[in-house]
């Protein structure tokens, strides 16, 4: 156990390097309470599967590579690491840099955190029912490993991947990053070919996986019984005129895809797990390029937030030259153009002296700072019209 809890401490300093180095920053408190909450929850978890299921643990905690690993094996782990770690990389890009879409409502990340917590508790419930699932593929007939077809995997044959892509979409909408949804496309064709290579060693050293490939597809229920429905549809006939055909959806004791049967027609072929994790990963990007509309239907329309920095206040009266700092009010904020040549910093900040002459401006790489002073100051009231006007006589 305490070995899974070092493992943990050094997974989540992993993360935390991940998002917090290319941020630029450590005052992004979504990264901050995420980090917190998923040490939270990976510690409780540790220790939960360290007394109830000692097997289990000790299977995770098992190096990432072996001598009974395929060689493809050993290049898809390569590339699960490499996706993950680019992908957390990306989320702090794309929110302090790129900003490639707006960022989802406090709602929908909110719903992102629950999202993310459910996927992690499938991971954990995989753990739970399956003292054999390693980190990486190999042979475990040395352990006597036996074929798991009941709970999770009684419906789907990799479970714990569909967790993980939860989680992750989760905590992209948490840390406010749609394009972090989308960029999970790059992890998911990795566990694409980790899956390639899982399902072909099993059906060569697990006996008993072929047979339960056909009983359990990658989405559906593995005990369904057969069923008989008549459906009636439009066929287009062959001078285009709209015909009614007849067609008999039936569904295989051996199997549970549904073999379709127009009567007049072609037999449509079934479709394959593969493809239909394909399409269910196509659904969900488009599922999620539609949550940038608003309820009226304004494309990329959020609703404003206001969110208080954690560094306050971000200009400080000795921050300014002699007396200048006395007063301080009237801040105007902009985000600098990419047109303006020479820029001190991404953000300037302009305030003033309700007694002064002139206005004063501050400048920033990052809304949280820190924030530098630019001494000379911007417009002087010399340099305007207004410096001749003489007190009001009331």
């Amino acid at each position: 156990m305490a070995k899974g809890l070092i493992g943990g401490v050094f997974q989540v300093a992993l993360f935390a390097a991940l998002l917090l180095v290319p941020a630029g920053t450590w005052q992004w408190p979504r990264a901050i309470q995420f980090l917190v909450v998923y040490f939270i929850v990976l510690s409780v978890s540790i220790v939960a599967l360290g007394v109830v299921a000692p097997a289990s643990l000790e299977t995770r905690l098992q190096a990432p590579t072996a001598e009974s690993q395929p060689a493809a094996d050993r290049v898809a782990t390569a590339l699960i690491i490499l996706a993950i770690a680019a992908w957390f990389v990306f989320i702090p890009l794309d929110v302090f840099r790129f900003r490639l879409l707006p960022p989802p409502s406090i709602g929908l990340s909110v719903l992102g955190a629950i999202v993310g917590l459910v996927g992690y508790g499938i991971t954990f419930v995989v753990l739970l029912q399956n003292a054999f699932a390693a980190p990486i593929v190999k042979d475990q007939s040395d352990r006597g490993q036996e074929l798991i077809d009941t709970g999770l995997y009684g419906h789907i044959r990799h479970p714990f991947y569909l967790g993980m892509l939860l989680m992750f979409a989760g905590i992209a909408l948490w840390l406010e990053s749609y394009a972090g949804v989308l960029a999970l496309i790059v992890v998911f064709g990795a566990l694409v070919v980790r899956i390639r290579v899982e399902e072909r060693t099993l059906r060569e050293t697990l006996p008993g996986y072929a047979a339960y490939t056909q009983r359990v597809q990658y989405r559906g229920d593995a005990h369904g019984r057969a069923r008989l429905m008549a459906l009636s549809c439009t066929l287009p006939r062959s001078d285009g005129e709209p015909a009614r055909a007849r067609m008999r959806v039936r569904r295989s004791p051996q199997t549970t895809a549904l073999a379709v049967e127009p009567r007049g027609v072609h037999r449509v072929r079934r479709r394959s797990g593969p493809m239909l994790a394909a399409r269910l990963a196509v659904v969900a990007l488009v599922l999620s390029g539609a949550a940038l509309l608003d309820p009226e239907g304004g494309a990329g329309q959020v609703a404003p937030r206001v969110e208080r920095l954690p560094a306050n206040p971000i200009i400080r009266p000795e921050m300014l030259p002699g007396s200048d700092g006395e007063n301080i009010n009237g801040p105007s904020l902009i985000r600098v153009p990419s047109w303006v040549d020479g820029a001190l910093g991404q953000y300037y900040l302009y305030f003033a002296h309700h007694a002064g002459t002139y206005i004063r401006l501050a400048y920033a790489d990052d809304l949280a700072g820190p924030w530098e002073i630019y001494r000379p100051g911007t417009l002087r009231l010399e340099d305007t019209v207004c410096n001749d006007v003489s007190e009001p006589s009331w």
